[in-house]
């Protein structure tokens, strides 16, 4: 198509459709030109937004990369052996492994990491479901976007940048073969408030109708309450006190709680017993980022 030098943008369309148009323009009391630059803003905005290239290699497409996808035969349920994600946790393993040694599979990785054995386990798998770390032949080592946030060059190492916890909650998201309940809860979903006992039971139909393979209750009511464990906002009675947290049950830093409240982010749990469904778009915020962090995510395409 040419292009010339002027600023002039000549199309040519079906004249009832320019009549169409123009019509809705002028109820709204639009001008063509104001409403084209307003589409084209929202255009290239889109265009220059990052993509992060997380993909898995497809061994049926001779190694070919595809974008992560659902796949029946490839879920994973119960592997946090029932810990929710802690803030500490990615940095922690993230470090231990840098420093050479095979902490995961070491006898003293209880010593190394300072937690019980079944954590070392449930440490390993939240590396894994967001994407921080991988097994090859040599054994486990990070990945590229594990090296671009946690190396000794890393660029927030320490997650002190708020988009930083976003990008790890896209990550865990948006990773159906390892973390498959908050796949489904963030994508299949939709329901705007639900109890406890509905989400399981959501998540049990799904798995019945969707997965292969056999999954047990107990493994999915587990991971439902897993998950309601990170997201959900409720109150605590403690030495007859009414506590409200005020973020995710994950231990974040006070910067973030204070920033994270049960409108911004997790499901808030009612008096009803009832909880509200978070907003994904706020979870997640397109332009919502530092420019370090977008500057390491330059692994986009």
């Amino acid at each position: 198509m040419p292009i010339g030098r002027s600023g002039r943008v000549v199309i040519e369309i079906d004249p009832e459709l320019k009549q169409e148009l123009y019509a809705s323009l002028e109820a709204e009391g639009l001008s063509l030109k104001y409403w084209f630059l307003g589409h084209v803003d929202v255009r290239l905005k889109d265009h220059r937004q990052m993509s992060l290239d997380l993909e898995t290699l497809d061994e049926d497409r001779g190694g070919a990369a595809v974008p992560m996808r659902f796949n029946a035969e490839k879920t994973a349920f119960g592997r946090h052996e029932t810990f929710a994600l802690r803030f500490g946790w990615l940095t922690k393993g993230a470090q231990a492994l840098m420093s050479g040694d095979p902490v995961f599979e070491a006898e003293d990785a209880t010593v190394l990491l300072g937690v019980g054995k079944n954590m070392v386990s449930s440490i390993r798998y939240w590396l894994q479901a967001a994407r921080i770390i991988e097994r090859n032949d040599s054994g486990w080592t990070l990945t590229k976007i594990g090296e671009y946030i946690f190396d000794d060059e890393g660029y927030d190492p320490y997650l002190e940048d708020e988009a930083t916890i976003w990008l790890l909650h896209w990550l865990i998201a948006s990773n159906p073969e390892l973390a498959t309940t908050w796949w489904w809860f963030f994508n299949r979903f939709h329901k705007p408030e639900f109890t406890g006992a509905e989400l399981t039971t959501a998540l049990q139909d799904f798995v019945r109708d969707e997965v292969k393979g056999r999954t047990s209750a107990s493994t999915l009511k587990t991971d439902s309450e897993v998950l309601r464990r990170i997201f959900s906002v409720k109150s605590r009675w403690r030495t007859g006190m009414t506590l409200m947290q005020k973020a995710p049950n994950i231990d974040w830093p006070s910067s973030h709680a204070e920033s994270m409240t049960s409108t911004s982010c997790g499901c808030t749990t009612m008096g009803n017993g009832l909880q509200q469904m978070p907003s994904l778009t706020r979870w997640f915020p397109r332009t919502h980022q530092s420019p370090p962090l977008s500057e390491a995510v330059g692994i986009a395409r």
